[in-house]
C-alpha cells in the first residue's frame, strides 16, 4: 500500500500526471450506450474529451495531461503499452492516471504491475486506470465523469487501501446504487463481466460466476445482468 507521504509533501501542491489513451471514455458519443459498437471512435481533428473535461469540470485540480494516439483497447498492444511506461518513468510526478478502454484495461494494469516489481525508477509511483462504459460525450449518462472524479480524489488523499497499480470502475454498491470503487490490483484477482446491457459492465473477482448461469472470463463475453 502507498502512504499519503509518498505522494504528497506537506505544504506543496504537487502535479498529477493524467496519460490519455483513447478507450470508451474518451471516445464519440455512443447512439446506444446498451449496445455499443465493436470499436469506439474519436474525432478526427485530434480533439482529447477526456482533457476537456480535465480543464473544465475539474480545472480546479493541478494536472498535466499527455495524450497518446487515441485507440479503443482491443487494438492496444505492448508496444504501445511500453509508450505509456516510457512516460511514467520519466515523469516528475509521483501519482498517475491513465484514462483507458476497459476491454483490456487488467492487460494493461498486469503489465505496468510486473514493471513496477522490478523496475527501480517506479518505486515512488502509483498508478491508477481508469474508464467508462458510457462516454464522456454522452454527457450526463456517463459514468466516466463518476470515475475521474473518483480517482482524482484517491490520488490526491490516497487512503491505506491504495496500491501502487488500481483500477477505478463503477459497480452496484449494497443499495444497488451504481458507483465507482477502487481495485488494488493483484495478478489473476479481477475479471471483467460483459452483461446483456453494456452501461453495467463491471469486474469482478476471479471465479465467481453470476447469477443467472454466465461465467466470469477475462476476456469473454458472458450473460451476467444487473441487478
Amino acid at each position: 500500500m502507498v502512504p499519503s507521504a509518498a505522494l504528497h509533501q506537506p505544504g506543496i501542491v504537487l502535479s498529477m500526471l493524467v496519460i490519455t489513451t483513447g478507450g470508451t471514455i474518451g471516445a464519440l458519443p455512443y447512439k446506444n450506450p446498451a449496445i455499443p459498437p465493436d470499436l469506439c471512435s474519436f474525432p478526427r481533428d485530434g480533439h482529447d474529451l477526456v482533457c476537456d473535461a480535465l480543464t473544465t469540470t475539474f480545472a480546479s485540480i493541478n494536472t498535466r495531461s499527455v495524450s497518446l494516439e487515441p485507440r479503443d483497447s482491443k487494438l492496444l498492444d505492448d508496444t504501445y503499452r511500453k509508450s505509456i511506461l516510457n512516460i511514467i518513468e520519466a515523469a516528475p510526478e509521483r501519482a498517475v492516471l491513465i484514462t483507458h478502454g476497459t476491454d483490456t484495461l487488467l492487460k494493461t494494469a498486469q503489465f505496468l504491475y510486473q514493471q513496477f516489481c522490478t523496475n527501480p525508477a517506479l518505486d515512488k509511483k502509483v498508478v491508477i486506470l481508469t474508464g467508462a462504459m458510457t462516454p464522456l460525450a454522452n454527457g450526463a449518462a456517463s459514468d466516466g465523469h463518476l470515475n475521474l472524479a473518483f480517482s482524482l480524489d484517491q490520488l490526491i488523499n490516497p487512503t491505506p487501501a491504495l496500491a501502487k497499480i488500481n483500477i477505478v470502475l463503477c459497480d452496484f454498491d449494497n443499495q444497488g446504487a451504481w458507483k465507482p470503487r477502487l481495485y488494488p490490483y493483484t495478478p489473476g484477482q479481477y475479471e471483467k463481466f460483459y452483461g446483456p446491457d453494456s452501461r453495467y459492465n463491471r469486474l469482478h473477482s476471479g471465479g465467481v460466476t453470476s447469477g443467472n448461469g454466465g461465467k466470469s472470463a477475462r476476456f469473454a463475453k458472458n450473460n451476467d445482468g444487473a441487478p
